[in-house]
Formats: structure tokens, C-alpha cells, sequence
């Protein structure tokens, strides 16, 4: 009996052990707020977003503005939950941090006030072991090895910043590329960059520190470049042509003829037109994301016109048929708007498809010209364009004007519901009512109705519509062709 009575204790442990959840791990319990969402090397709004955990394993995640209900677990560090609709999310939860991959995103949940607390109780921040290389410059590449915002640490492998000679520079951080200008007295450095954030900090035997954008970086010279600066060496800081084959996918004559059609399109409207095509952007960035290669191009190479860089660009790169269309400045990115772009790509990509190579090159500086003589005239091409846009409008206003008719004509009839149709005339006459005995018709006046008619708006947003910015200043559509 004494055995028996153990085996069961030992099985009841064990089913208790499997059935009831990890999630009431002590301490995990609380409200989690987003301060990272990237995917494929591009980072995204996520400040509203956030996890709220309960003691009884059920909680809340808040997903691009929708709550969604979950459940959750943990393994020891291992955190994983599902939600309504069976999306899951695993990673790993360590002091006041949650770090996983959910719907395809990989994001980063700070446990809310752990941040405020870190600034009082944040142990003093100690560097990683210095082994940069100084060549004696401050100008050069320096390659991110740490990058931290209270208590929390973040992945910076991919990010560097490049200090050009001149006093120029780029920083490509969190998925996007940024260009600035840097400025240095005695180991003081400090720089603005093209979204007006700023960065000060030291500079000494090839190691840089730094505040920029409320995180704390640590970059280091290794002694080699970053790989951008390989992509047209002789051109770097100094702009590219208009046509830019790297691939070689176009013969001499064809390039020639797409060139002389870019630059009358740049020097009419003030807005570079680019195409630049590669064998593989991933020998040319340390991101993943086509995306970001062409932030770099532009940042790098010193693309577009003007203090603003007014730009177009379309890039193909060749291995793993890529492609982004990118714009940049305030016309460049008024001209080309999101549903401007999605319709340019009808236009080109079905070439290219069939490695029709010019013949979407020429297809893209065609449908360039009309989007920029649009933006220009006032009338930038956007959302409310598409006629089914208007179809649409039509038979919703005929729809309602039809619902308010019987909605009268039915208010009418229940109004008349006490009276009957006479079968005689004389029911309708008066008794001792007016009698005419002569009629004459005379003209008196004219009565003329006026209706205003407000000038159409040149706003290319609303509705839907207008261009959503990069972190960098630039808008993208890219994809596979």
C-alpha cells in the first residue's frame, strides 16, 4: 500500500508538471511595451505595441494597433505564446526583456518602467575589450560592437557608420541609411545627420563612443571598409550616372539610349533619375534587405539634386531577381506615392519577367516622366486616380440618394394614409371658392441657381494615399520580378 500511495504522488507531480503551464513563472507576469520590430534588415514603427502578460498564463499582444488575446509559457528562459488566431511567438525572456520572432517579425519587449529604473540603478557601463585599429585618422569605417539603452543591449552587427574626409558621412543603423556632416575638436566628435538627429561623443586610437537617438553606441576601426564603398570605388561621395549597369545586362547602344532619356528627365524636372542594376546587392551590403542597398546608394554615393537629394531610383539585382524603386526629397517622394509606384511596377515588371531588359528600363522613364509633369502641374498621381476609386464613390452616392427617395416616398405615404382618391371632380372644388374668368400668361423674370465648385486639391495624401517615409527619408517598393 505504502508503494502504491508513492507512485501515485510521483505520478500526480509528474501530470501536474506537464498539465498545468509554465506561465506562472514568478516575476514574468506584467506589461511589456515594443522598442524593436525588424524584419529582413528593415526596422518599423512598433512604440505603440506591446505584451501584457497575467499570472494565469492568459495575456494580451497588441499588433500593429488590433489586440489580440494569448496564451503563453515559459521553459526556464525559453518564452513562447499563441494567440486567437494560432500565430506563435517564441524566444526568450531574461530580466526585464522578451526577445522573439512573431508573425514574421523579430521584436524586442522592455518590461514597462524597467527603463526609468535603469537610469538610477544601471550598473556603470564597462567597454568591450579594444581592438581597433588606429591608422592615425579619425576618417574611415567604424564598425558598431555595441549599442545599449538602459539595461538593455541590441544587435548591431550589420550597423557602422564612415566618416568621409571632406567632413561627410554615412550611418546606416536599425535598417536604414542616413547621410550627415561630422565636425571634431581634439577627441569631441559630433555629427547631424539628414533627419536632424544628433550624435556627440569621443573619438581616440580608433575606437568611437557615442549618444545618438537615445542609445549609447561603441564603433571600432577593424581596418577594412565597409562593402558599399566597393560597389563603384572610383565614384564614392561623388554620385553615379544616371545608368549604372554593374550586371551588364545591356548592350552599349541600349545604355546610351536610356542614359540620354534619364538625364532629360532629371535636368527638366530637377529630380535625378536613376537605374542601377547588380549582380548581387549582398556582395555590396551587410544587410539582407534590397531595401536598404539603395538607402546606402543613395547616402553613400551622394545620390540625387540638391540639398534634399531629389531622387528616383530602380535597382535590379540580378541573383536572386530583386528589385526596389525608391524615391527621395520632398518632389521626389511627393511625384512617386505609394499607389504611384505599385502602378509603375505594372508597368516594368512584366518585361523583366521575360528578361526584357530595355524594354522595362524604357517602360519605367516613361511612366517617370508622367508621374513627375503630374507632381509638377499640382496634381501628384495617388489612390483617388483610379477610376475604380470613382466607380465606386458613384454607386455609393446613387445608393444612398436611393435609400433617402423611399425613405421620403414611404413618409409621404404613412402622412397620407387618412385621406382616399375621390372618383368626381367636383369633390375637389371649393364651395364658393375663386372664380377665374380670364387667364393671361405673362413673362415676369428669370431664376438662375449658381453651384460652387471647389477647386480640386492638391494635398497627395488622404484617402489612403500620399508616401510613407523611411527611417532615412526615402519611400520603397521592392520585390521580386
Amino acid at each position: 500500500m505504502k508503494r502504491f500511495l508513492t507512485a501515485l504522488l510521483l505520478i500526480s507531480a509528474l501530470l501536474a508538471a506537464l498539465v498545468l503551464p509554465a506561465a506562472a513563472a514568478d516575476g514574468i507576469a506584467g506589461r511589456y511595451n515594443a522598442v524593436s520590430c525588424v524584419k529582413d534588415g528593415t526596422s518599423y514603427k512598433c512604440e505603440d505595441e506591446y505584451l501584457i502578460l497575467s499570472e494565469n498564463g492568459s495575456g494580451v499582444v497588441n499588433f500593429n494597433g488590433v489586440e489580440y488575446g494569448i496564451r503563453w509559457e515559459t521553459d526556464g528562459d525559453e518564452f513562447f505564446f499563441t494567440d486567437e488566431e494560432d500565430y506563435t511567438m517564441r524566444g526568450t525572456v531574461a530580466g526585464d526583456a522578451i526577445v522573439g520572432t512573431y508573425a514574421g517579425y523579430d521584436y524586442i519587449y522592455e518590461r514597462e518602467g524597467a527603463e526609468d529604473a535603469a537610469g538610477t540603478d544601471a550598473p556603470e557601463e564597462t567597454a568591450p575589450p579594444v581592438t581597433a585599429v588606429d591608422d592615425g585618422k579619425t576618417a574611415g569605417t567604424y564598425f558598431a560592437v555595441r549599442c545599449t539603452r538602459g539595461e538593455m543591449e541590441y544587435n548591431v552587427s550589420r550597423e557602422y557608420l564612415i566618416l568621409n574626409e571632406d567632413g561627410s558621412g554615412v550611418a546606416t543603423t536599425g535598417g536604414y541609411s542616413r547621410s550627415f556632416a561630422w565636425t571634431q575638436e581634439g577627441e569631441r566628435i559630433s555629427f547631424r545627420d539628414n533627419m536632424g538627429d544628433e550624435m556627440t561623443g569621443t573619438v581616440s586610437g580608433g575606437q568611437m563612443r557615442g549618444e545618438w537617438q537615445t542609445y549609447t553606441y561603441i564603433w571600432e576601426k577593424n581596418g577594412s571598409d565597409a562593402p558599399i564603398m566597393a560597389f563603384a570605388p572610383t565614384r564614392w561621395n561623388a554620385g553615379l550616372p544616371n545608368v549604372f549597369d554593374e550586371a551588364d545586362i545591356l548592350s552599349d547602344e541600349e545604355e546610351s539610349r536610356l542614359s540620354a532619356k534619364a538625364e532629360e528627365l532629371s535636368g527638366r524636372y530637377g529630380c535625378t533619375v536613376y537605374i542601377v542594376t547588380a549582380d548581387n546587392f549582398k556582395n555590396y551590403s551587410l544587410s539582407n534587405s534590397v531595401e536598404v542597398f539603395t538607402e546606402e546608394l543613395r547616402a553613400g554615393y551622394h545620390l540625387g539634386a540638391g540639398a534634399e537629394q531629389e531622387m528616383v531610383l530602380l535597382c535590379l539585382s540580378m541573383a536572386e531577381r530583386d528589385f526596389d524603386l525608391m524615391a527621395n526629397g520632398s518632389f521626389g517622394n511627393r511625384s512617386f506615392t505609394d499607389y504611384g509606384k505599385q502602378y509603375m511596377q505594372k508597368k516594368f515588371l512584366d518585361n523583366f519577367a521575360d528578361n526584357d531588359w530595355y524594354g522595362g528600363f524604357s517602360d519605367y522613364l516613361d511612366q517617370c516622366g508622367d508621374l513627375m509633369q503630374r507632381s509638377a502641374d499640382g496634381k501628384p498621381f495617388d489612390v483617388g486616380d483610379n477610376p475604380l476609386v470613382g466607380t465606386v464613390g458613384f454607386l455609393i452616392s446613387l445608393g444612398l440618394a436611393a435609400i433617402i427617395a423611399i425613405l421620403i416616398s414611404n413618409s409621404l405615404r404613412r402622412g397620407m394614409r387618412s385621406t382616399k382618391e375621390q372618383t368626381q371632380a367636383n369633390s375637389y372644388i371649393v364651395p364658393n371658392g375663386v372664380v377665374i374668368t380670364r387667364r393671361i400668361d405673362q413673362f415676369t423674370h428669370t431664376t438662375e441657381t449658381r453651384v460652387y465648385d471647389p477647386p480640386e486639391s492638391k494635398s497627395s495624401g488622404g484617402g489612403g494615399g500620399g508616401t510613407h517615409i523611411s527611417g532615412g527619408g526615402s519611400s520603397h517598393s521592392s520585390g521580386k520580378f
